[in-house]
């Protein structure tokens, strides 16, 4: 643990400057083939990007008298949800975007989250509605995704944004976030990405699909997609619920206390309180952590639940050598499959750009005094996330540094550069519906 902040402290300090290959248990090239490492820092990328975004929040307000709008909705306890979504308003009010969130309680109907959804797309105010995810395993998230509005689905996931995204000639509205996240990173660290020879791990709807689009509209030379339906799915596997939704959006699997009735909250504004209250403080309980018991879906990222920090390998084992063959033809490598450190540098080529998008939040839970008074009477997920979890990505940081030319860190990475999509996205749509035109200089 203390390892891993010192080295975040270190990354913090020297990006971007060159990062020294070290050895590797893996069998690394020896040390006279190192290469210098560079970091692809998300958090900084990101917060320009904000800051840009920032001026053209005040060329809407200037021309149509009120800022963007963003609104969200949540459903249930998830501890991860409600950080997420506070940190989303947090960037959100930062520059001028107002936020409203629409909670709803862990038992509500499949009609109570369609009329909340349907809600918010009917308020003149909102320009763009997202609902959080994972939904509770009740819910059927692909007709709440349908019952959207697409003009204002900000998160790019109706099939008319999915759609217009996978075809040649067609302009997207919507991109989803993080792939969006993953070029702009990769673009403003001055990285070329015609006739780059790309492979993306995974293939789930929200990232590996539309991003091996978006590498094909910027002029790469080949994009090849490794897909998981083959993986097993046999008794003992730790992976989590099969929402589609772990890289940069959730990822630790949760079990949550149900409650009675299917009450709503709502908070808005720009001071993120929730009738009075911090938001973080203003949610249901949670009253347990557990594993996840939903079986893994072959086309969604899953939520790693696995306690400990050793990879659970997503494929067959006799499918690697092939699967590490293929990823080391890349000259960029995307993985966002949900496993923590699968990827070492035993995948990749030497000097070979390395876009780390999974979020692995690994807790431990034998530690005394959680979810007691000991902890100062802090919300339980506050002190999983924050104090007692080890996050950690897809890719074995440490063993590619002297390989990879450039890898995104986690966290740091694709997380602050998937909000910043989001919010991109967002004012895009006010623009779009106000008749504004935004220049920019």
């Amino acid at each position: 643990m203390m390892g891993a902040t010192v080295r975040r402290a270190v990354l913090d300090i020297l990006s971007p400057v060159f990062l020294a290959g070290r050895a590797s248990s893996s069998g690394t090239a020896p040390a006279a083939e190192r290469i210098m490492t560079r970091l692809l820092d998300g958090k900084q990328c990101a917060s320009a990007w904000q800051q840009e975004m920032a001026a053209d929040v005040r060329q809407i307000v200037d021309a149509a008298g009120r800022p963007p709008g963003l609104g969200v909705v949540l459903v249930g306890d998830r501890p991860d949800s409600h950080v997420y979504v506070l940190r989303k308003r947090e960037a959100c009010e930062s520059i001028g975007v107002v936020s409203k969130v629409k909670y709803l309680e862990e038992t509500c109907s499949q009609t109570n989250v369609r009329h909340a959804v349907q809600a918010m797309c009917k308020d003149g105010s909102i320009d763009g509605v997202l609902v959080q995810l994972p939904l509770p395993r009740h819910i059927d998230e692909e007709d709440v995704i349908e019952h959207f509005d697409p003009g204002k689905d900000v998160d790019g996931f109706h099939p008319l944004n999915v759609g217009r995204t996978l075809m040649r000639g067609r302009t997207a509205r919507f991109v989803p976030c993080t792939a969006m996240g993953c070029i702009e990173l990769l673009k403003r660290s001055g990285i070329e990405l015609k006739q780059k020879s790309v492979v993306i791990v995974g293939d789930s709807n929200i990232v590996g699909m539309p991003l091996a689009m978006l590498f094909r509209d910027e002029g790469t030379s080949s994009v090849t997609v490794i897909h998981r339906s083959a993986r097993g799915s046999g008794k003992g596997d730790a992976r989590g619920d099969s929402n589609d939704s772990n890289c940069g959006r959730g990822p630790v699997s949760y079990q949550a206390g149900a409650r009675e009735g299917s009450g709503t909250h709502e908070t808005h504004g720009t001071h993120g309180t929730h009738g009075g209250k911090d938001v973080e403080d203003a949610r249901p309980g949670v009253i347990g952590v557990d594993e996840a018991e939903d079986p893994p879906h072959p086309y969604q990222v899953t939520y790693n639940s696995n306690k400990h920090i050793y990879p659970v390998n997503p494929f067959p084992d006799g499918d690697l050598d092939a699967i590490m063959r293929t990823t080391r033809s890349a000259d960029i490598l995307v993985v966002a499959v949900g496993s923590a450190k699968l990827v070492d540098s035993r995948w990749i080529k030497p000097g070979a750009i390395v876009l780390d998008v999974g979020i692995n939040a690994l807790p431990d839970i034998e530690q005394e005094g959680m979810g007691d008074d000991s902890t100062g009477n802090k919300p339980l997920y506050e002190t999983l996330l924050r104090q007692h979890s080890h996050v950690v990505g897809d890719v074995d940081f440490d063993d590619v540094l002297g390989k990879a030319a450039w890898i995104s860190p986690v966290p740091g990475g694709l997380g602050p550069m998937t909000v910043a999509a989001l919010i991109r996205n967002t004012i895009s749509s006010a623009a779009w519906r106000l008749g504004v035109e935004i220049r920019r200089a």
